[in-house]
Formats: C-alpha cells, structure tokens, sequence
C-alpha cells in the first residue's frame, strides 16, 4: 500500500484501485495512452496534488461523494469534465484534490459512485 500515486502509461493503459488510507498525492503521465484511478476505498486526511501531463491521453478519476476536486489543469484541444452528479451531500472541507499539469489532445475525465 503506497501513499504516494504513481502512474506512467506510454501506448499503453494503466488501471489503478488505490487503499491507502494517507494518500499524499501523486503524479500521471500518459502518451498515447490512458489511466482508470479508483479513490472509491482511499482516504486522505488534508488537501493532496495530483500532478497530470497527458498527450494523445485520457485520465478517469473516480472520487467518493463528498470530496471536492479543484482543476488547473491547462487543456489544449482537450477538456477536463467533472462528471459527478452534484446533491446536496455535505462536502469535507479537508477532503481536496488539486488537479494540476498539462493535457494536449486528451482529456480528464472526474467521477463519484
């Protein structure tokens, strides 16, 4: 179990289901290819980075509920789209991710179960 996200993908696909309990943040690089995360069964106990450079790539995020997710993520003929369905759960003010990095011809793609 690590607490530190580390995903590289070039022509390839990466699937990741991350457990730790203290996640840290991490980092996501793909070229021509593609990265599933999973945070459905992490935790994190304060607000995390998660660094993204992408080209020809994609990045699925998947987040609990509650948490909230900030994008800086600059996009060059791509998008970054926060797909959770918004009610009127309580949001965790310590429970942030700060998206940041670079995504040229790609996509970032945020989700919630």
């Amino acid at each position: 179990e690590e607490d530190f996200l580390n995903s590289t993908a070039i022509f390839s696909e990466e699937k990741k289901i991350i457990t730790s309990k203290n996640l840290q943040g991490g980092e996501v690089v793909n070229i021509f290819g593609g990265t599933d995360i999973n945070l459905m069964q992490a935790d994190i106990q304060g607000p995390i980075v998660i660094d993204v450079f992408q080209l020809f790539a994609g990045t699925k995020i998947i987040v609990p509920a509650h948490w909230k997710v900030h994008s800086k993520v600059v996009s060059i003929f791509g998008e970054v789209d926060d797909r959770r369905f918004f009610q009127e759960t309580a949001k965790t003010e310590k429970k942030i991710i700060h998206l940041k990095g670079t995504s040229i011809f790609g996509g970032v793609t945020i989700k919630s179960m």
